[in-house]
């Protein structure tokens, strides 16, 4: 049985926090510069609000009538006052990613209480399994 945690290990995405009332071209800046393929934006207290993928990215800019320089948390499919998408370090991975299945989540913030250990992606995932040569299931 696989748990978060050993995907964690190796192939976790690295929490990168940005202010969620940053620009949006803040965000693809940043994303492009550290070859992220999500952020977590927080609020003025440091809480992680949403995340912010590339696909929420792309999604918004191929949306006619688009704005530039609007808010980093407006463009974020998991925009403040819906549930963030996390997981924790102990959860079976087979059940996160079903969810990330279900919910068609790019990513999920794992986190250990309060801190946010790193980011789970699709592509981790299939890295990990591709690395292990296993036909496991999760």
């Amino acid at each position: 049985m696989l748990l978060v945690r050993d995907i964690l290990r190796h192939d976790a995405v690295p929490v990168i926090e940005l202010a969620a009332d940053e620009p949006i071209e803040s965000a693809v800046a940043l994303m492009g510069f550290a070859g992220l393929p999500a952020l977590v934006l927080i609020d003025g207290r440091r809480r992680a609000v949403a995340l912010l993928t590339e696909r929420d990215i792309v999604d918004y800019f191929a949306t006619p009538g688009f704005e530039t320089g609007c808010r980093a948390a407006r463009v974020a499919r998991s925009a403040p006052n819906d549930e963030l998408p996390q997981c924790s370090s102990r959860d079976r991975l087979s059940t996160v990613v079903r969810r990330m299945n279900e919910e068609n989540l790019r990513a999920v913030l794992v986190v250990d209480g309060d801190a946010g250990l790193g980011l789970l992606t699709q592509d981790a995932v299939a890295a990990a399994i591709a690395k292990a040569g296993t036909e496991e299931p999760l």
